[in-house]
């Protein structure tokens, strides 16, 4: 996690957590807390399909979105292919935590 990436979250002192099971539309979940000042927001696992859900939010939302809680390698990939920013684990995870690196150097 990188000092950049720990101020701008501090700095805005909030992030939404997403825990539904379902969301039928991330993208407009995402504009609407964007409208309430709402910068930084993570989904957790549980909503089936939340690789696909996360792409729009993603578009609607930016860097802002991530996801958790992340408990393997495969899933750390997935949501990684799918745009979320920042991870939530319990642990590191190495494997992806060493390719975020070296798509999104400090």
């Amino acid at each position: 996690m990188s000092a950049d990436f720990l101020t701008r979250v501090t700095k805005d002192q909030a992030i939404a957590v997403v825990r539904a099971p379902g969301i039928p539309d991330a993208a407009r979940l995402c504009a609407a807390l964007r409208a309430g000042g709402i910068r930084w927001i993570e989904f957790t696992r549980t909503a089936p399909g939340l690789a696909a859900r996360l792409r729009g939010a993603v578009a609607a939302n930016g860097d802002g979105v991530g996801a958790g809680t992340v408990m393997t390698g495969g899933q750390a990939e997935e949501l990684i292919d799918a745009g979320a920013r920042y991870l939530l684990t319990p642990d590191a995870v190495p494997r992806p935590k060493q390719r975020r690196r070296q798509e999104y150097p400090r």
